[in-house]
This record gives C-alpha cells, sequence and structure tokens, in this order.
C-alpha cells in the first residue's frame, strides 16, 4: 500500500512483450521512420529479438496458441541473411504485423481522375500545382494532401498510408488527418454548395434514401416468407444480377434468455421492387439459424442492408462493409424479351395476397421468385 505501481515489473512476471524480427532493429521502418516509437515501446519494457523469422505456431490440448517456432538468421556483412538454428518463444498470444503497401487501384481504374508518382498518388497544392514530397516527414513545413483538383472547384484528398509523408503507423495517419483538415475545409469553402438545404433538410433526405427500413413481412408458405423493405434509392437504383445483403443490429435483436438473437449476414434476391413507393421485396427459405430468424423480424425495424451488382460493386444503405455471397438464395438473372422487366433464374413462388399488381405501366418491376439453393 502507498507504493508507485510497478507495471512493467508485473508484465514481466506475466510473460511480457517480445517482438520478433526478421532482420536488424535499426533495418526496421519503425526504427528508421519513427525512432520515438521503437524508443517508448522500450521504455515500458517491450523486447526487441533480431534476426527470428516466424516458422509455425505451437498449440495446446485446446487448441490455443503456447508458443512460436522461430529460424534463428545472422548477417555475415555479405547481405545475406543465414539460419544457424531454431528456438521456441513461450507465447499465449501471437499477433502478426502485416506489411503495407499504399492502394492505389483507382489510378487503373479512374485513370482519368487519378495519377501517379511513383507508387504514391500525384500531390497537388490547395492551387492544383504539383508539389514534390517529403517522404517520411510526418511534419512536413506546408502539407499538402490534394490528389486531384477539378476545374469547378471539387477535389480529392488523400491520407495515410497513401501519402508519401505520412505513411507508415497510425501516429503518422492521424498527424495527416489534423494536417491536411484545414486544407479540405478551405477548397469546401470555395465551392459553392450544390443544394440550399438546411444541414437539417439534407440529413434527412439522406436518411429517408439511404436507410433501409422493414416495412412487412409475411409468410408464403410453411417454410418461405417475404421480407418487404422500403430503401428508395436501392428501388430506384436495381439492376439484373442484383442482391441483397441483410442483417439485424445486434443491439435491436431480440434476447431469449439473455442471449441475443443476432443474424449473420444473408443474401438474398430480390422478387420485386417498386422504385415509386421504394420498396424491395426479398425472399427467405427457412434453413435454420439466420433465416429462421427473419419471421421475428418488426414493421419499422432498420436493418444492416447492402446492395451489389453482379459486377461485385457494392452501395451500402449503412456502413456495414462489404456484402459478401452466400447459398442463401443468391441467382442469376436476366431481362424478359417480351417485356424488358428484370427476372430471375427459378420458378415462381404461389404469389401473395399483397402482391402488387404487375398491369402494363405499373411503377413496379417484377422479378421471378428464384429457387434458393438447398
Amino acid at each position: 500500500m502507498g507504493r508507485a505501481p510497478q507495471i512493467v515489473e508485473l508484465l514481466q512476471q506475466w510473460g511480457g512483450v517480445t517482438i520478433a524480427y526478421r532482420r536488424r532493429l535499426i533495418d526496421s521502418p519503425s526504427y528508421t521512420l519513427n525512432h520515438e516509437e521503437v524508443e517508448k515501446a522500450l521504455e515500458e519494457g517491450i523486447r526487441f529479438a533480431e534476426g527470428l523469422t516466424p516458422v509455425a505456431v505451437e498449440v495446446d490440448s485446446h487448441g490455443h496458441a503456447c508458443a512460436l517456432e522461430v529460424s534463428q538468421h545472422h548477417n555475415d556483412g555479405d547481405g545475406v541473411w543465414h539460419e544457424f538454428g531454431r528456438a521456441t518463444l513461450p507465447a499465449r498470444t501471437i499477433l502478426v504485423a502485416a506489411g503495407t503497401q499504399p492502394n492505389t487501384v483507382l489510378a487503373r481504374e479512374e485513370a482519368q481522375h487519378f495519377h501517379l508518382d511513383g507508387k504514391y498518388f500525384r500531390l497537388l497544392d490547395e492551387d492544383g500545382q504539383p508539389v514534390t514530397p517529403v517522404k517520411g516527414l510526418a511534419k512536413p513545413s506546408k502539407p499538402a494532401v490534394v490528389t486531384e483538383l477539378r476545374a469547378d472547384g471539387r477535389a480529392m484528398s488523400f491520407f495515410g498510408d497513401l501519402h508519401p509523408s505520412f505513411h507508415g503507423n497510425v501516429v503518422k495517419a492521424m498527424a495527416s488527418a489534423t494536417q491536411g483538415y484545414p486544407i479540405v475545409s478551405r477548397l469546401l469553402d470555395k465551392v459553392a454548395p450544390a443544394s440550399d438545404a438546411t444541414d437539417a433538410e439534407f440529413l434527412a433526405h439522406l436518411d429517408d434514401e439511404l436507410r433501409a427500413t422493414l416495412v412487412r413481412v409475411e409468410r408464403l408458405t410453411p417454410t418461405i416468407v417475404e421480407v418487404v423493405v422500403r430503401a428508395p434509392a436501392a428501388a430506384r437504383r436495381f439492376r439484373p444480377g442484383q442482391f441483397y445483403r441483410l442483417q439485424n443490429f445486434e443491439s435491436l435483436s431480440r434476447a431469449v434468455d439473455g442471449t441475443r438473437l443476432a443474424m449473420e449476414g444473408l443474401a438474398l434476391t430480390g422478387a420485386w421492387v417498386d422504385p415509386q413507393e421504394g420498396l424491395v421485396s426479398t425472399i427467405v427459405l427457412e434453413m435454420g439459424g439466420s433465416s429462421d430468424l427473419c419471421s421475428m423480424l418488426k414493421p419499422g425495424w432498420m436493418p444492416k442492408a447492402c446492395w451489389t451488382l453482379s459486377s461485385g460493386t457494392p452501395w451500402c444503405s449503412r456502413a456495414t462493409g462489404f456484402p459478401t455471397t452466400s447459398s442463401h438464395g443468391a441467382r442469376s438473372s436476366s431481362r424478359c424479351r417480351r417485356t424488358g422487366a428484370a427476372t430471375c433464374t427459378g420458378r415462381r413462388w404461389p404469389r401473395s395476397s399483397r402482391d402488387p399488381p404487375t398491369s402494363p405501366g405499373s411503377p413496379i418491376t417484377r422479378m421471378r421468385r428464384p429457387t434458393p439453393r438447398r
């Protein structure tokens, strides 16, 4: 009682933390790009083991990690690392640090808007003039974060590992945002707003367009339910081959005996869409687990919902990440030669009494309800 906490000593008693690095400390990017990071790590009692290459993770009888087997290497000064032995490091938690490279695939997909300077995006100042970046220096005398500046004043910026001055670690990524946001703010001040709506009106419009809301759940057969969701933007932009990812929020899911009935993401094809009303209908075959939970969904519930084209380009109504394919009824689709309406492969399910009309001139696009995969 009354003594200073001995945190480092306690961590060492528990086994401590060891960084196994395949080369020397002075060769590591953390040392060459941000030596303060290494200095603080050593102050906290973190050990740095050089010349170690991971070979295998050993597990105990419970399947949990218990040790890391490494290959020991040394450099004789010829620039080549030679193996001279093997070692085993006791470990209960093993974290693998993956190297990072700037993701500049946009320069290939949108070459008219994105240009490269070496392996990074081209760097421009606020006037659109090329800038020579100071690589690895997170505190340039005059920050620049713009890579494209259009004639109408709109611009594109880039930060973190994409930026030659701020790549390498999280600290630099945060520094890029700190130094870059004033530039973005000044550029936005030069551009006239695209809408004269107030902030509240604009956000309300986004909520109405992008937030998916459950309208109804209707049982069609003993094992098939129809889930109708209001998602105006998705309904207007429907294309053949599109499928939907449906999932509930864990915090809003039903609780039974203290257990949350959270759903995994279900990939579903559409049955019909009503662009004017903003409705999207999906068919769920109850196969156990998450698909069985769809019948418990209530009107007004706001699901995690994503939709994607057959090309794989996602368009998400909520920030839930990229949709994933599954065997829950994702099928190919095409257009009817006679009417031009979207159709999906498979037979028709029995029509529901609430099915919208499909008379000529109806705003509803109907698809054939697909035969879900078993």
